[in-house]
């Protein structure tokens, strides 16, 4: 693939303002903006139907250049195309300091979320059941929750603000505000 010789790079704001997220210094003054309002699958489907719109409108892209939010984002974008059996409207994707990416599929990993509950099995980064009990996937989905959403909720990285319930003793058949 030869580079052209020029190039253009297209910033997409979030629509939902937003608070300073976390590291950023005192010279950048805002407003700030998000592209979701949380990580609940309506809120997520809402922030995939508006960057859906935005890549419509500025196509064609080569590619994708993603940091933090905006690469969780584009992560899940692209599953959510791949697993309706659209084409992926760019060549490449470059993904840096991604946070965890979340799905507007309301039963996506609900049954290992409701296993884990039936197994009494906590988010906390001390196990609270034997770890041999779990499949490998949900050893991998616990792993996954520890390193990323856990670990963020516990430095105070985590925004927009939301409920951990989720992650600890509800059901999982919904996720909370």
């Amino acid at each position: 693939m030869e580079l052209k010789a020029n190039y253009e790079f297209v910033f997409t704001e979030g629509p939902a303002r937003s608070e300073k997220g976390p590291g950023m210094g005192a010279y950048f003054k805002g407003p700030f903006y998000s592209h979701t309002t949380g990580y609940s699958p309506d809120e997520m489907a809402c922030a995939l139907d508006h960057l859906d719109i935005t890549i419509s409108e500025l196509v064609p892209f080569d590619g994708i250049l993603g940091f933090s939010q905006g690469a969780a984002l584009a992560l899940s974008y692209i599953y959510q195309q791949q697993v309706g059996g659209k084409a992926v409207p760019f060549k490449f994707f470059l993904c840096f300091s991604s946070i965890i990416p979340f799905s507007a599929d309301v039963g996506y990993c609900q049954n290992i979320v409701q296993r884990l509950c039936v197994l009494e099995w906590y988010m906390t980064l001390t196990p609270s059941a034997d770890e041999r009990l779990l499949t490998r996937d949900e050893r991998l989905f616990c792993e996954i929750m520890l390193r990323t959403v856990i670990a963020a909720k516990e430095k105070g990285a985590a925004l927009p603000e939301y409920s951990m319930d989720l992650y600890n003793q509800d059901d999982g058949s919904k996720a909370q505000e």
